[in-house]
């Protein structure tokens, strides 16, 4: 049997040098204290060895109660840092994503790598599939550490939603645009309409419109709304009667005072014996001049297109005198 205790003795032949974590050495002890051990053989003690200066007194039982006292010899014991258990990842996380679908992963610094199933011994690997990476990390000293880490996926497409804030999917006079808005993702594509690349967007023409949302892993999602135009929808024909009928004042020479006319541009219709003839103008009020015997009719449309009823015939007739 034997002991070895703490105390501090220096001055010995060089010591043993160990690992942390790791019980290896000839001997024990540490500031203060003394630890038994019974059986040792060969010498050898593998258990609380501890870093610093210390010694060993070997004691021989001869069976009869009584013990004794062999040489005792100094010692150090070196121990040596493992390798750090830190796995680090070239994306700064553990997620495989629509976008990053290889994420490398990168070893602590050591002397030799062994990565679980066979995946490698150097210090950085590639992975592509989700689960547990570990890898065991051997320093120049020879102590070992093991590290892991887990990898997973998300690959779920982002649900894309289109809300109506108009609440019809028509085009006419009185909705000349449909205002839309998308949500589910973090940016937004269009295949038309007047703001394609933002959330909300003004669709101004019947067809269908798809909108892409990307989230943040680069995941795409699309849904689609369709437009339709008014039955109205022939040219100049867009909305009849959003606009207010213009009035005609007739006046003597041929000529009628129309009032009523839409802010803005506009383009005026004129029926009449020689059939339909359009001229274009602005301002509320206009003088329709050279008009010869005959029944008129007369009707305005905006620069949207949408037209007034039409007003009611009215008769021109050439006064001789």
């Amino acid at each position: 049997g034997g002991y070895y205790g703490g105390g501090g003795g220096g001055g010995g032949s060089a010591g043993t040098v160990g690992c942390t974590g790791n019980d290896k050495g000839a001997g024990g002890g540490g500031a203060g204290g003394t630890s038994y051990y019974s059986g040792v053989t060969n010498g050898v003690l593998t258990k609380n060895v501890q870093a610093g200066n210390g010694y060993v007194v070997i004691t021989y039982a001869n069976g009869t109660g009584l013990y004794c006292y062999g040489p005792s010899k100094s010692y150090k014991v070196t121990v040596n840092p493992a390798p750090d258990t830190t796995i680090t990842t070239s994306t700064g996380n553990a997620i495989l994503t629509c976008t990053t679908s290889e994420v490398t992963l990168t070893a602590p610094a050591g002397s030799t790598y062994s990565w679980s199933n066979m995946l490698g011994t150097t210090q950085s690997i590639a992975a592509s599939e989700e689960g547990t990476y570990t890898v065991t990390v051997t320093s120049a000293a020879n102590c070992s550490s093991s590290a892991d880490i887990k990898l997973t996926k998300n690959y779920v497409p982002p649900t894309a939603v289109i809300t109506n804030n108009t609440g019809t999917t028509e085009v006419s006079c009185l909705d000349p645009f449909i205002s839309v808005t998308a949500s589910g993702g973090n940016t937004y594509q269009w295949s038309g309409g007047q703001f394609p690349n933002a959330a909300t967007n003004k669709l101004t023409a019947a067809g269908t419109y798809t909108v892409t949302v990307t989230d943040a892993n680069g995941c795409n999602g699309s849904t689609s709304i369709v437009l339709t135009q008014s039955p109205n929808s022939g040219p100049g024909e867009i909305g009849i009667g959003s606009l207010s009928q213009p009035t005609c004042t007739p006046l003597v020479n041929g000529k009628c005072q129309l009032n009523n006319l839409p802010a803005g541009s506009w383009t005026l219709y004129q029926e009449g014996p020689v059939g339909i003839t359009s001229f274009t103008g602005s301002g509320n009020q206009y003088l329709v001049e050279n008009l010869t015997e005959g029944t008129y009719r007369f009707q305005v449309a905006d620069a949207m297109g949408c037209k007034s009823p039409k007003t009611g015939p009215f008769k021109i007739i050439m006064v001789k005198y």
